[in-house]
């Protein structure tokens, strides 16, 4: 994968990693607002070959995104 700042590519903030290839002009847009929200953690362009298995078949979502804030540890203790 091979991308060039304004032409494909822009640097990020909340994507998984610190830039993000893009497709098209809508992509770029949606990777924009997705990286200035306050309700978005994390978020990650996937890969075309990711896919999820469901009931009707397999579903080739484009993005994952996390709006989880906080996450909380504990133990049980005996």
């Amino acid at each position: 994968m091979k991308g060039r700042f304004g032409v494909n590519a822009i640097v990020t903030k909340r994507h998984l990693y610190d830039h993000i290839l893009y497709d098209s002009t809508n992509e770029r847009t949606f990777a924009e607002n997705l990286d200035t929200s306050e309700e978005v953690a994390v978020y990650v362009k996937l890969l075309s070959v990711f896919y999820i298995t469901t009931p009707v078949g397999k579903y080739k979502p484009d993005w994952a995104i996390a709006k989880v804030k906080h996450i909380f540890f504990f133990s049980r203790s005996q």
